[in-house]
């Protein structure tokens, strides 16, 4: 995804505002004063030209004390939600939550603010909207893959069950290829970590999947005989046995509840 790309996705149906103005605009309300001119930045927008680090850490210097002030002026960017979504990779859904969606943009705008970033940064909103469905006040980790360009979005209809502590729950897990690389020879791995429930089998292998290619996994879930709460942790490891989101341990997990029903 380049700048522009983003730009483009979040100011749907706001006219002929430019790209150049977007950015200017988010270093205004993020309390900073851009000594470049618009030519410069539409280059960077168009993947043709870079911001220099000066300009990024002018940005950046009161990001988190003017969030508010940066998540303001997205949400009024924002006015088409629906195609924005689309625009984004993010699932279809019934309804968006429009602040959370914000919440993801901004994080996205930060990692093209990074000193390091390039002109041509990974898409991580769907996974990022995703974790803060899950979690409306986490700070979620902008992870680097294993492979440029990678991206999965686990979008598992549940992440929450409660079963008895020896029952067995059939779970599906849905992800989707949001990135822009194909999985070949992959494989989601049970991460063992003492859990009170087990799955029955540890490792499935994905079907290779192109970008926007959607997964379905199913297998069971089986209780251990104790009471608590476990999180079923899957890591999606490559041919070599490598980790694909090292830096993302909670990526693929499911919170099960056990409890003890008595027998009537």
């Amino acid at each position: 995804m380049t700048l522009g790309e983003l730009i483009e996705a979040i100011k749907i149906g706001n006219g002929k505002l430019g790209k150049s103005a977007v950015i200017r605009k988010i270093a205004t309300v993020a309390g900073a004063t851009l000594y470049v001119g618009d030519s410069t930045l539409q280059k960077a927008c168009n993947g043709n030209g870079i911001l220099q680090s000066d300009v990024k850490a002018s940005i950046m210097t009161n990001w988190n004390v003017r969030e508010k002030d940066v998540l303001a002026y997205i949400d009024c960017l924002i006015k088409d939600i629906g195609q924005t979504a689309m625009k984004l990779g993010i699932p279809h859904a019934d309804e968006y939550n429009k602040e959370l969606l914000c919440k993801a943009v901004r994080y996205q705008f930060a990692a093209f603010f990074d000193d390091a970033a390039g002109i041509d940064v990974d898409n991580h909103i769907p996974d990022l909207y995703q974790k803060l469905l899950d979690d409306p006040n986490a700070i979620p980790v902008v992870g680097t893959t294993l492979y440029p360009g990678d991206a999965a979005y686990d979008y598992s209809k549940c992440k929450r069950y409660e079963m008895d502590v020896y029952g067995t729950l059939h779970y599906e897990m849905e992800l989707q290829n949001t990135g822009k690389i194909p999985w070949v020879n992959r494989t989601m791995v049970y991460v063992d970590e003492g859990a009170k429930v087990r799955p029955s089998i540890d490792r499935i292998p994905i079907p290779e999947k192109h970008p926007n290619g959607i997964v379905k996994l199913h297998f069971d879930l089986i209780g251990r005989g104790a009471e608590g709460t476990s999180y079923i942790r899957w890591k999606m490891v490559d041919a070599n046995g490598e980790d694909c989101f090292p830096n993302e341990p909670n990526k693929f997990h499911v919170e099960i509840i056990t409890t003890f029903t008595p027998k009537d």
